[in-house]
């Protein structure tokens, strides 16, 4: 699923979730309705990793509606009460955030090797290439390149894993289907689908999951026009966290590779 299209179906929910705010029920709970409102948010979202969270509630709070806990007449309305919740959950988020991904880019990995991966001959010099030219973009600060070519190679490799091993990818639940409800084949899979299998079987774990996201989501501005309407303009760090998601996928697929056997 591309980006834009997330954040309408998550602009649809928030819509929904609006009229239901907005519509007065009596709710005989303890804390009131606003308590009752905030648990029913976080259940509705908790699935979501918190990218996904952060933009659902900044959404949610940039919408206008009005809340009331009881008979409109008896009791004030809570309005801002939910609003100052909202912003307090999502700063939490956010600090939860880069802590999780500060912890990420502190994890010792010293050697990149497809090795262990054991793709075919021309694959792994194709793929080896692309992470000797993201280095020397790295050297040169051309951040922008560094990510494009890091979203790449991660597609590369998981896409020859899936080629190589058809069988657990295809079998896996996560695996895409067509309208049809069966598998798709290889050549449309998408990394999205890629990166979610490979969770699915195991082989990568659920930071490398969450960052490779980031970095798929990066790829979409290689389009001019997509980086000019969301003002992205990758630095130093945007670079460190991709090069550092390469290097824990690669080294997480070496130790896994046995799962898919």
């Amino acid at each position: 699923m591309q980006n834009n299209e997330l954040k309408e179906l998550i602009k649809s929910q928030v819509k929904s979730k609006v009229l239901e705010l907005s519509t007065w029920r009596k709710v005989i709970w303890e804390g009131g309705r606003l308590y009752f409102e905030t648990q029913r948010i976080i259940d509705e979202i908790s699935d979501y990793n918190i990218g996904i969270k952060i933009y659902y509630l900044e959404t949610l709070l940039n919408e206008k509606f009005i809340i009331q806990d009881n008979w409109p007449h008896e009791v004030p309305d809570i309005t801002q009460d939910l609003r100052n919740w909202l912003t307090k959950t999502i700063s939490k988020l956010k600090i939860k955030n880069i802590e999780q991904t500060n912890k990420f880019l502190e994890r010792k990995i010293e050697e990149i090797s497809l090795k262990g991966i054991q793709l075919d001959n021309k694959h792994t010099e194709v793929l080896n290439s692309r992470i000797q030219e993201t280095q020397k973009c790295f050297e040169a600060k051309a951040y922008l390149s560094v990510i494009l070519l890091i979203g790449s190679t991660i597609e590369g490799i998981l896409f020859g894993l899936a080629k190589k091993y058809p069988k657990p990818f295809n079998e896996s639940s996560s695996a895409p289907k067509n309208k049809d409800n069966k598998v798709k084949i290889l050549k449309d899979w998408t990394l999205n689908d890629l990166i979610n299998v490979s969770s699915s079987l195991g082989i990568i774990d659920e930071d490398v999951k969450k960052h490779s996201h980031s970095v798929r989501e990066f790829r979409n501005y290689i389009h001019p026009y997509e980086q000019l309407k969301s003002e992205f303009y990758p630095d130093d760090n945007t670079a460190k966290i991709s090069w550092q998601v390469l290097k824990a996928c690669i080294m997480q697929l070496n130790k896994n590779m046995d799962k898919l056997k």
